[in-house]
């Protein structure tokens, strides 16, 4: 099949793609950002300040150019991605405190107290008219609609939202998740499913709470895919067939079945000064033999794809790939996952802990912050095909993943009080303290192209044959113990380093409940 650029074009959302005219430069671009994300060329950052300091949730349309926030004390916001300018805004006397947000193809959806679950849509998308039926919008949404246009009048609408749907749960819902079109919400013993473009009800899963006699406790997160319903509980994780409601899956935190498990390892932090600019740092992935014997429970489960990422509460990753094919039970779970420890929760688990997990185009981003690329083999730019063969304590990669980590966002005081994650094709987005943020880079003029004269060149030619940034490490300590320079150390000091750590409780200025959008730019 023959595809015009034009077409090529549309995969990717970035506004970079308005400066792409021909083949090599949407290849140059494409490199040039894998390359990012593997952690091999420069990053900038900027802190948003029309959001405010009270963000909750996040939202990001990199191809409408909004990001949508939610608050602490209520209120919804939309600013422009580019100019950090309100957009439009919802007042926090008609928007709840700590709402949470869903948000895809045009449609945002937000909470009510009770059953209520409010859909707007974007002005520009609106064509028809709202949903007309039992759950059309009601008053209260017409009247701050009225009111959200007197205050933010705008010509072209960019950025407005108008009331589409009000639905109504059959009960409380405990959580909830929107994949278009699917609006998904798990109560404590079944899940209902919405089609948000007609505002109906159309399945519900029974009994996903007793289980064999296994409860599946307080649920912590749901998701949703074109086959199945996932939800996270604090006894188990499970998997829902959406054709007949019967179990297709079920994971204990505690029992996990046999499979890889890496430690997301790295260079020590000493051998590298500290920034308050923006860095990504490559991380090689090692083999790890160490158990978790305290009890643990699952956090969030994304889909991507074909892939499936599940978070444990201790900063656990396990990565299933073509979990459907997993699922049937037909090979051992071994052959398609692994589960990736990350280092950073191992030595103080009661203070470090996960809070958001972020899967989007091939690439999960979690609290640390480490970013991973699930398929190196297409996603990377670098040539690592000679790293097991020098470095046997290296894993040897069946799902070739790659990791970086963001440096100058590594106070876990923070850290920990980061309230959601969100990630694009081309940003990483936090809810961060803007005082610890990197420092903003957004008016300090263009970033370099790429990392390096030879990243350029390889560029031009297309050909990835640039030396492993892991490997030019690793040579300078080729006579010595790998695993002492890959946190295999028992001195927790050197890591934690707790003098820069807790000086945030120390600040005068540091209170817990600010948060402002940060967001870290990979794009080149």
């Amino acid at each position: 099949m023959n595809v015009s650029l034009e077409m090529a074009k549309s995969l990717y959302a970035g506004r970079a793609m308005d400066q792409v005219d021909d083949w090599h430069k949407l290849c140059r671009y494409l490199y040039r950002l894998h390359s990012t994300w593997s952690g091999q060329g420069p990053v900038a950052s900027n802190v948003y300040s029309s959001a405010g300091n009270g963000v909750h949730r996040i939202k990001v349309d990199e191809k409408e150019g909004i990001v949508i926030t939610s608050h602490s004390l209520g209120g919804i916001k939309v600013s422009d991605l580019e100019t950090d300018t309100l957009l439009w805004e919802l007042s926090s006397g008609y928007v709840r405190a700590w709402a949470h947000v869903e948000y895809g193809n045009g449609f945002l959806i937000f909470d009510r107290f009770g059953e209520y679950k409010e859909v707007w849509r974007l002005a520009t998308h609106m064509g028809t008219e709202a949903c007309t039926n039992a759950c059309a919008p009601d008053v209260l949404q017409s009247g701050h609609s009225d009111f959200a246009e007197q205050r933010n009048p705008s010509s072209d609408l960019r950025g407005h939202f108008k009331p589409w749907a009000l639905l109504r749960s059959p009960e409380w819902g405990r959580a909830f998740r929107f994949v278009y079109p699917t609006l998904l919400v798990g109560s404590f013993s079944k899940a209902y499913l919405f089609d948000v473009e007609s505002g109906s009800l159309v399945q519900t899963v029974e009994n996903t709470q007793q289980v064999d006699g296994v409860p599946l406790g307080e649920i912590h997160y749901v998701e949703v895919s074109d086959q199945h319903v996932f939800i996270c509980g604090s006894v188990e994780l499970r998997a829902f067939n959406r054709t007949d409601g019967r179990l297709a899956f079920r994971m204990s935190p505690d029992e996990i079945p046999d499979m890889t498990q890496l430690r997301a390892g790295g260079l020590r932090r000493v051998s590298y000064p500290r920034t308050r600019c923006a860095e990504v740092q490559p991380i090689p992935l090692t083999l790890d033999e160490e158990i978790s014997r305290t009890l643990r429970y699952f956090i969030a489960v994304h889909v991507c794809g074909e892939d499936l990422a599940i978070l444990r509460d201790d900063a656990e990753v396990i990565f299933i790939r073509n979990y459907k094919t997993a699922f049937q039970k037909k090979q051992p779970m071994t052959n398609f996952a692994v589960k990736i420890r990350i280092r950073d929760s191992a030595y103080s688990v009661d203070s470090v802990r996960a809070v958001y997990m972020a899967f989007e185009h091939g690439r999960l981003a979690t609290a640390g912050v480490f970013v991973f690329t699930l398929d190196e083999t297409i996603h990377s730019t670098s040539n690592s095909s000679s790293r097991n063969d020098e470095h046997p304590t290296l894993w040897s990669q069946p799902l070739a993943i790659v990791c970086c980590r963001v440096r100058s966002l590594e106070n876990r005081t923070v850290l920990n009080q980061v309230s959601c994650l969100q990630m694009t094709e081309s940003k990483l987005f936090l809810a961060h303290h803007p005082l610890y943020a990197p420092l903003n880079t957004q008016d300090e003029g263009p970033k370099p192209a790429s990392a390096s004269p030879k990243t350029d060149e390889l560029a031009e030619e297309a050909l990835p044959t640039e030396p492993d940034p892991i490997d030019e490490e690793l040579e300078h300590v080729a006579n010595d113990d790998v695993d002492d320079m890959l946190f295999a150390d028992d001195d927790d000091d050197d890591w934690l380093d707790e003098d820069f750590d807790i000086n945030a409780e120390d600040d005068d200025q540091w209170e817990p409940e600010v948060r402002s959008v940060v967001c870290i730019d990979f794009s080149p």
